[in-house]
């Protein structure tokens, strides 16, 4: 997914997603000058709550 994919899946903006890619909270893959995440990964990362 895109950085602007990965923003609108979390309805966040695009510093929130900076600063969890800065805290290692979501790992971002490079290539080729771009920024992406894996949706798996991102998925992963969500806790359910009861």
């Amino acid at each position: 997914m895109t950085r602007q994919e990965t923003v609108n899946y979390f309805k966040v903006n695009m510093s929130t997603l900076h600063n969890w890619t800065k805290k290692d909270q979501l790992l971002a893959h490079g290539i080729g000058g771009r920024v992406y995440y894996k949706r798996s990964e991102i998925q992963a990362r969500l806790i359910r709550i009861n």
